[in-house]
């Protein structure tokens, strides 16, 4: 059962949305019992294709599986499709025999990325998408989700993230939801936690990203290395 009473909200085609609250709270049952679809209160236009990636990774992933196994079994044709697809994700090699219960976190994390990606749904249910991912991850998670055509609605602590890459925040409180702006959600947000020279860090941090994207896009890794460790230093400080 849903521990939520009066909820009542609409996400449309392109929205954006990241779910907040505190431990507990309901979030991640919401999140189920969205990709379930069997409760009575929760209604899904016939033409939507749910895909959801979990916080419990052995919920979405078969850890027996190899990847190469994990991938035939979501639809994909040949050995040659698979390699293809999920190089784009890190995983090269002979990586592709292994079983997935022996991958690190990050890891299974980047496979169910791959996974959902690779669903071709128009709504996405992620719940702490960027736990245990390495900086250049979430950096690629962040403008796969800035670039992605359908909805997203997404569980996260990371409120760089949500006022980075999200359209509007829904709060869980004593057992409702309500619908916050970004503009707002920042200004809480920023107000409670973050001090002005917590902005001034976070804008370096934000400028150093953008620096790392271009220097892999032009495959310039020995600049990318330095300003990766320099973008280290800076969270340190956050």
């Amino acid at each position: 059962m849903l521990p939520l009473e009066n909820v009542n909200f609409e996400i449309k085609s392109t929205d954006k949305v990241a779910l907040i609250g505190p431990n507990g709270a309901g979030k991640t049952t919401l999140l189920r019992e969205i990709f379930k679809n069997n409760h009575n209160s929760i209604e899904i236009n016939g033409d939507v294709k749910v895909a959801y990636l979990s916080q419990l990774q052995g919920e979405r992933l078969n850890e027996s599986n190899t990847i190469l196994e994990e991938f035939f079994d979501a639809g994909f044709k040949s050995y040659d499709q698979i390699r293809a697809y999920i190089s784009n994700y890190g995983f090269e090699g002979e990586i592709v025999h292994q079983k997935i219960g022996s991958l690190s976190g990050g890891e299974k994390n980047m496979l169910q990325l791959a996974k959902v990606s690779a669903s071709k749904a128009n709504i996405l249910l992620l719940d702490e998408p960027t736990s245990h991912l390495d900086i250049y991850s979430q950096i690629a998670l962040e403008k796969a989700i800035e670039n992605y055509q359908g909805a997203i609605l997404m569980i996260s602590h990371d409120f760089y993230s949500i006022v980075n890459s999200m359209d509007y925040v829904l709060i869980i409180e004593d057992k409702t939801i309500r619908k916050m702006s970004i503009r707002k959600f920042r200004k809480m947000i920023y107000a409670s936690h973050f001090d002005r020279d917590y902005l001034e860090i976070e804008q370096k941090k934000k400028s150093v990203e953008t620096k790392i994207e271009l220097a892999l896009k032009e495959t310039d890794f020995v600049l990318a290395k330095v300003l990766s460790e320099e973008l280290e230093e800076l969270i340190k400080l956050l």
